[in-house]
């Protein structure tokens, strides 16, 4: 799928947002460390950044929250060319691993889950697409041309 990645510039408000939302504070030393890495590399090198976890038309920032080291900021390819934004918990994971009534398991998703909804938020009142906005988008496209 061809795509526009976004600018640097918009990362780096997703980025600060994102953190905003997932720490009281500083992030720690490995995701600061992380981020560090990532401005060290010039506009034209951006995406190309070792900090970065590449997929097919995704680029991944392991970025965690306060309960969870490894929930992500994903920049991922959308229709018509576009990127959006989105907060991966990175929690499903578990279930295949875990008993689902693991204790603490519950806990964790929910909040993950809370923070995510507290990135997206912040990101759509940025005017950062986000997955959730641009699905809206798509239903709204739809009713309007009358498919449901």
């Amino acid at each position: 799928m061809q795509w526009e990645r976004p600018a640097p510039s918009e990362v780096w408000r997703a980025v600060d947002a994102y953190l905003a939302q997932a720490y009281a504070g500083a992030p720690p030393g490995p995701v600061a460390e992380r981020l560090a890495q990532l401005r060290g590399a010039s506009e034209a090198a951006f995406y190309e950044s070792p900090a970065f976890e590449r997929g097919e038309d995704r680029y991944a920032l392991r970025l965690g929250n306060r309960f969870y080291p490894h929930m992500k900021l994903v920049v991922t390819a959308a229709p018509g060319g576009r990127f959006v934004f989105q907060a991966d918990t990175h929690d499903r994971h578990f279930l295949d691993l875990v008993d689902a009534s693991s204790p603490g398991l519950s806990e964790l998703m929910e909040r993950n889950a809370a923070i995510a909804h507290a990135v997206e938020a912040a990101w759509a009142a940025l005017g950062l697409l986000t997955i959730r906005e641009n699905l809206r988008e798509q239903m709204a496209r739809r009713r309007a041309c009358g498919r449901t």
